[in-house]
């Protein structure tokens, strides 16, 4: 019954013609540490390149993501003259390719950024000797000092916040000669969103190559080491052993080695959907895209973009590294849009959302890393802004790596962050990480919403005076904000069960969770964003973060809640399909748990016409929209948030709860599901036809399953698997 999609097309984002040296459709590839925009250009291979870390700003400023260095190799071919162009990302693996035909000689380029090794490898050659000739240059985006020399270009330099940085760039030849003195130096002229300054370049000449071989790798001091301002080790220390690794292994076991560490977690989980329009996937992506915006069938694009997003993960949010901000890890600007932050009144948990669903939960680890990381300072922040007795603390809307934040300080914004260590908990079971991060957060947490919650004569609390993000005016008691500290109350409540802890303090916050003001219908039939009933129908602000209760949280699902179900979709529609890609996108999984795959469908199709030609990006070049995407495709196929038990430990799986309509056949493997286990499902003509459910972390051996309307119970013992 499946249309299968050519072998060689699927996973592979491609292109038949270059992008833009400084293009926003270039392909990215990262590793965690190190991320690339590889445009694949005929005159010159350039890669800007950026650190994760590479951050300008201190304790009393926010800064901003910096781009690090340009890396240029021009050949000087006549784009008139070349034909058989093709430029492609190999999801599955990470690996990016050239080839093209130029005056009679087949060239071809190789490039991978390698987490296990923390390097960049690229491979020039042509089917021809001696048929590689140009000039390499390195261009640092701030001011450095450079050297070179016949193998390879090196540039170090110290930001104005006193943050070293390092960049070195390794060159192998085969064949022809190397002229470092005949390269030029200087400075070059650099443009970004409306900005030009000049940036310093030294480069180096390469004569009739057979092959070249570039390594480059780059890092700056920085630790999540709070505790002596996030230095680290000097760069120097962190790229000498890197660099020592290319003279010993070869370009091919790197890559191969590379390849595999991203196939091993691009494996996990794969989704494949019969498609109405086979010939589409023959097409190059910026076609199909062109052709889909203009209401064309393409689910292979649909799936193509999920895929995409998990690459993404996978490329940009490894252990180690930060997790990935609002480009992901890939910016070519020093004044990146929002200076490409962790937002945290959406952005950056939307981000985050899909990763454990699809079996990513490493990718998870840099997120809890960084909010750690950040507790000292917000600590702080919040005896500054709610007094000096008031423990736990608080985030602002915008956040750097340093401690500091700007705009406006968001108060339900630390309970959102402790979602997110509650929810991996909830899906992988460890209690290690329960016991070490996960409770220490929720209960200090808790601890603050205690104390800043406001009692009312009649025994209702309420929330401080915020704002519903970014929608005014200010209120006390936002259905946005309680709903959060509803859903942080809860999580400490389950997570002492399940520890056997602070008894006395879980029957307190229990007590004061069941006073808190609770949501309510407005007038027209809405769910109301503010506590008082001043909804205006015709409002279509992008923001829905008062709608949190139905996705990511649990409160509202249509079993338990019909009337609060009916209302968010009366709202919802109200507002329309959304302004904002990540608000289209958002839609997606909150469509998905009130179990109206018509309407997920219509946001998906909404969503997807706004990507990014690779599928990565939405808008300024964001990547809150695609995860957004994974996540509500997720929702579509499995379900796992409603909690059976006081501990987090059994919870009811939902088999292909409201997957799109013109999804009539496909399958998916290695789905994760609240409670521990991993389920693999397949369908034909919209109904469920197989399924796999296996133990991988369950402590109970028991899951309670939910196809259709039927529930059924099953025993599945620990590393087994029972087929349904």
């Amino acid at each position: 019954m499946f249309t299968e999609a050519p072998t060689n097309h699927r996973h592979k984002l491609w292109f038949d013609k270059p992008a833009p040296t400084y293009g926003r459709q270039s392909l990215p590839i990262g590793n965690g540490h190190l991320g690339a925009m590889l445009t694949g250009g005929i005159e010159a291979e350039s890669v800007t390149f950026n650190v994760d870390s590479m951050w300008q700003g201190d304790d009393s400023d926010m800064g901003q993501y910096q781009a690090f260095g340009l890396l240029t190799l021009s050949l000087g071919h006549d784009p008139e003259k070349v034909t058989n162009y093709r430029r492609e990302l190999d999801l599955r693996t990470g690996l990016h390719s050239v080839t093209y035909q130029h005056e009679g000689i087949n060239y071809r380029r190789e490039a991978f950024a390698s987490y296990p090794h923390g390097v960049i490898g690229i491979r020039l050659t042509a089917d021809q000797p001696g048929a590689l000739s140009g000039a390499l240059e390195l261009q640092a985006m701030h001011f450095a000092e450079f050297s070179k020399s016949y193998d390879g270009i090196e540039f170090t330099g110290t930001l104005a916040n006193g943050r070293s940085f390092q960049a070195t760039v390794r060159l192998h030849t085969r064949g022809g000669e190397v002229h470092p003195k005949k390269g030029e130096n200087g400075t070059r002229s650099y443009r970004s969103f409306r900005r030009f300054a000049t940036k310093p370049f030294d480069s180096v000449v390469l004569e009739d190559c057979d092959e070249i071989i570039l390594y480059l790798a780059a890092d700056t001091d920085f630790a999540f080491d709070p505790k002596n301002d996030f230095f680290g080790l000097p760069p120097t220390e962190k790229i000498a052993p890197r660099i020592a690794q290319t003279e010993i292994l070869s370009f091919d076991a790197m890559r191969d080695a590379s390849a595999a560490d991203v196939a091993a977690l691009f494996d996990r989980c794969t989704l494949e959907v019969a498609t109405t329009n086979p010939a589409a996937e023959a097409l190059p992506v910026d076609q199909r895209r062109a052709a889909y915006r203009d209401g064309a069938d393409d689910q292979g694009l649909e799936v193509l973009a999920f895929e995409a997003v998990r690459h993404m993960m996978i490329a940009s949010s490894r252990p180690g590294s930060l997790p990935a901000n609002l480009q992901g890890i890939w910016n070519n600007s020093n004044w990146p849009a929002w200076t490409s932050d962790y937002h945290a009144d959406i952005n950056v948990q939307m981000a985050y959302w899909f990763v454990d669903p699809t079996n990513l939960a490493e990718c998870n680890q840099p997120l809890f890393d960084y909010i750690e990381s950040q507790i000292p300072f917000r600590r702080r922040a919040a005896k500054e802004v709610f007094g000096p007795e008031v423990r736990g603390w608080t985030v602002d809307y915008m956040n750097g790596i340093f401690g500091a934040g700007g705009y406006a300080n968001y108060p339900p914004g630390s309970a959102w962050y402790a979602w997110h260590f509650a929810d991996h908990f909830k899906f992988t079971q460890n209690q290690d990480f329960l016991e070490n991060r996960s409770y220490p957060v929720l209960k200090e947490l808790t601890e603050h919403w205690q104390d800043i919650l406001i009692e009312r004569p009649d025994a209702t609390l309420v929330t401080p005076l915020t704002f519903s993000p970014e929608h005014k005016p200010m209120q006390y008691g936002l259905s946005h904000d309680g709903q959060l500290v509803h859903s942080l109350f809860s999580d400490f409540i389950s997570a002492s069960n399940r520890l056997g802890r602070d008894a006395g303090f879980r029957k307190e916050t229990g007590e004061m969770r069941d006073r808190l003001l609770p949501m309510q219908i407005g007038h027209w039939g809405q769910l109301q964003e503010w506590e008082a009933d001043r909804d205006s129908r015709y409002c279509v602000h992008r923001h829905i973060n008062y709608l949190i209760a139905a996705y990511p949280d649990n409160r509202i699902t249509p079993d338990d809640t019909p009337e609060l179900s009916q209302a968010v979709i009366t709202g919802l529609e109200a507002r329309g399909i959304g302004g904002a890609g990540w608000s289209k996108a958002w839609r997606m999984p909150i469509f998905a748990r009130l179990l109206e795959p018509e309407l997920l469908e219509r946001q998906l199709r909404a969503a997807l016409r706004d990507f990014h030609d690779h599928l990565i990006w939405e808008s300024y070049s964001q990547i809150d929209a695609p995860a957004g995407y994974a996540a509500g495709l997720v929702e579509a196929l499995l379900q796992s948030h409603q909690t059976l038990s006081e501990d987090d430990s059994r919870f009811l799986i939902h088999l292909l709860p409201a997957p799109p309509p013109s999804w009539q056949h496909g399958r998916v493997k290695g789905l994760r599901a609240r409670g521990g286990f991993e389920v693999d499902l397949e369908w034909q003509d919209g109904q469920l036809t197989r399924a796999a459910i296996r133990n991988v972390a369950s402590p109970v051996n028991q899951a309670v399953i939910r196809i259709g309307d039927e529930i059924r119970e099953i025993s599945v013992a620990r590393g087994a698997q029972v087929e349904l």
